[in-house]
């Protein structure tokens, strides 16, 4: 629980600026850009953290990117399959 742990705890201040690392992976840019600017609240160094501020301060956030195809497609095979399926039943009797 962060609310628990006041500002400038180095402890926190990692594990946020790894958090926002993994957002920024993501392309989850408003997300990563937030996280970093508390990790910089809670005393991460503005040194190293300030390239990867810049970095997703000028990127969008990317609503489709890899992950979310192939997660459509892992949805979208079962209901085209499923649908196949009825319809050569339906024709069938």
């Amino acid at each position: 629980r962060i609310s628990f742990i006041k500002p400038k705890n180095d402890i926190v201040a990692q594990l946020l600026f790894d958090l926002g690392d993994v957002h920024a992976l993501l392309n989850h840019n408003y997300t990563a850009k937030s996280i970093y600017e508390m990790a910089l609240d809670y005393g991460y160094d503005a040194k190293k953290i300030g390239d990867r501020l810049h970095h997703v301060k000028s990127s969008k956030d990317s609503p489709f990117n890899l992950l979310n195809l192939a997660i459509f497609i892992a949805c979208l095979i079962p209901i085209i399959i499923f649908s196949c399926i009825m319809l050569i039943r339906r024709k069938s009797s």
